[in-house]
């Protein structure tokens, strides 16, 4: 952090968890705390923000000047709003019920094919997705599964035509604070390493494209 302060950065931010560690054990907001303390310039927290009372919780604990989200808005991208709200000192949306959380993860698997240029690209990338929005939904078992097997949006759009779930079924409580993606058991420790030829640039500006890093953390192929 002095580091970066001391080369002109603006802001840091910090995920105060071992790159190693998975995601567990839970997140050391300390960590963030004595950062703050430390620094001048403002430090964002990261880790563990899984609902907006969670990144004001983290602000009020830490004193830091703001929050990154990664995990914790993957299939609840809404949760972005919310926060636009709380920080506005306004209370959060309800959770979306099944039938909003399907037209959001549609406008998703839309989104994925406008940047992908390809429908089968995008569906295969969506399919780590598809859990993660449906977590919990009982009636959303068997689109979950049609989502699953799906190769274009018309066997997407078609799946929700024809599966019967419940539109109206709300929010499962138990999806707010689940742990998306992979988490460590006690002890357990992943690999970190950097792609290949990462460092050969380091005044270089570009990032390598996803073919070129699918072992890094973050990118799912």
């Amino acid at each position: 952090g002095r580091a970066a302060e001391g080369e002109g950065a603006a802001a840091v931010s910090l995920h105060a968890r071992n790159a190693d560690q998975l995601y567990s054990p839970p997140v050391r907001w300390n960590a963030i705390a004595e950062l703050v303390d430390h620094l001048q310039i403002p430090v964002i927290g990261n880790g563990d923000i899984f609902e907006a009372a969670d990144a004001v919780r983290m602000m009020r604990t830490t004193g830091a000047a703001g929050v990154m989200i990664g995990r914790g808005s993957l299939g609840r991208p809404w949760l972005f709003r919310d926060l636009c709200r709380v920080f506005s000192g306004l209370d959060p949306h309800p959770q979306p019920a099944l039938q909003e959380v399907v037209e959001v993860a549609t406008s998703h698997c839309e989104a994925l094919v406008g940047f992908y240029g390809s429908e089968k690209i995008a569906l295969r990338s969506m399919r780590k997705m598809v859990p993660l929005y449906l977590y919990g939904f009982k009636s959303g078992v068997l689109l979950r599964n049609k989502w699953l097997q799906s190769n274009t949006m018309d066997e997407w759009r078609a799946a929700i035509q024809e599966e019967s779930f419940d539109r109206s079924e709300p929010f499962p409580i138990e999806g707010l604070q689940y742990a998306r993606l992979k988490t460590g058991a006690v002890g357990q420790k992943q690999r970190v390493a950097l792609p290949n030829g990462w460092l050969e640039a380091r005044d270089g500006v570009s990032v390598p494209m996803p073919e070129d890093v699918e072992a890094c953390e973050g990118w799912y192929i």
